[in-house]
């Protein structure tokens, strides 16, 4: 077994020197640093956690809580939050909250029971209970990834939603679509909330008065664009000529509804989506979307809850990070304007 001499040799520098490297708690030349990391992942060397934590009072350990690990967009902010934390020494425990509420609560108490040092959460709901929202305002270094919390004065990253839903629904009105609909996640989040509001607000400035038939509430997930599918394609009357899917996996679900009921995209239905459907990135005609950058917020994320570690700052500190998106356009929609 490797120890922490054999790296100090490896790397040419002292033993106090890889100690340092390793607790992050002094400061050490960036070329220094370097060559030790080098020779931890050459040596593949393995520093006592448990020791370290004993004496540090830390667990160099970090956990990140998201609605959904199998949807590809938390996959990649995970993988990139990991990139920038492993690097001054810190490990990751996810886990999913499965959009639910008190499940999170649990698993944010688990956390708080194993001392992690800090959480990066995308929560599940608009607010927590006020205990709970008041302990992660005052005790903990937190950062809220993707949505926001009320009444929680925690630091967040996340990618604007409502400015670019009305340029996808103004895309639609500007081609003609007047019955548009729209298939989104739960009430509970800011995410959905910013994201109807931007479908309403491009409704409103077109002149085009809400109709609730055409809005349908639901999960963060395949099936509840393939029930969304369903519903507006089996509409005998004012069936939309068009329909805003609010996430990649409520897209995808929505295709599999038009293929199954045997129509078409663009030439039967127009769809547009908020987040690229990643199996979708090779089907023919290509999405029009939103694109959205995972992986910024993953980074943003974790350079943000570093500064909150090395500072030890947990109180008042409400930087809040909002990553711009844009439209891409495929051929997903069609023209209904007559020349």
């Amino acid at each position: 077994m490797k120890t922490l001499r054999d790296v100090a040799l490896h790397a040419r520098v002292s033993v106090a020197t890889v100690s340092r490297v390793i607790s992050g708690d002094y400061p050490v030349k960036e070329e220094t640093r370097r060559r030790v990391l080098e020779a931890i992942n050459a040596l593949d060397y393995h520093p006592n956690g448990v020791a370290r934590s004993l004496k540090s009072a830390k667990t160099y350990t970090l956990g990140v809580l998201v609605p959904d690990m199998a949807n590809p967009y938390f996959i990649q902010i995970a993988r990139a939050l990991e990139a920038v934390v492993e690097s001054s020494g810190y490990h990751l425990l996810v886990a999913s909250s499965d959009e639910d509420a008190e499940k999170e609560i649990g698993l944010i108490k688990v956390f708080l029971e194993k001392r992690l040092d800090g959480m990066v959460i995308a929560p599940a709901a608009v607010s927590l209970s006020p205990e709970l929202a008041s302990f992660l305002s005052s005790t903990l270094s937190v950062v809220l990834i993707d949505r926001v919390l009320d009444g929680v004065e925690v630091g967040s990253v996340r990618e604007e939603s409502r400015q670019a839903s009305k340029l996808l629904v103004r895309h639609l009105v500007s081609q003609g679509h007047r019955e548009i609909a729209m298939i989104t996640g739960r009430k509970l989040t800011t995410t959905s909330l910013e994201r109807e509001a931007g479908y309403r607000d491009a409704l409103q400035e077109a002149h085009i008065p809400f109709c609730e038939t055409y809005l349908m509430w639901g999960d963060y997930d395949q099936e509840t664009g393939y029930l969304g599918g369903k519903r507006f394609l089996s509409m005998k009357d004012r069936r939309p000529s068009a329909v805003f899917c609010a996430n990649n996996l409520i897209t995808l679900g929505f295709l599999h509804a038009v293929d199954e009921v045997g129509l078409r995209v663009p030439d039967d239905i127009s769809v547009v989506s908020f987040g690229d459907p990643f199996e979708a990135t090779f089907m023919t005609p290509k999405m029009t979307i939103v694109v959205q950058n995972p992986a910024d917020v993953g980074r943003f994320a974790g350079r943000m809850l570093l500064r909150k570690l090395e500072r030890n700052s947990t109180v008042h500190d409400t930087e809040e990070v909002v990553l711009p998106t844009e439209i891409r356009l495929g051929s997903s929609t069609r023209s209904l304007v007559v020349n």
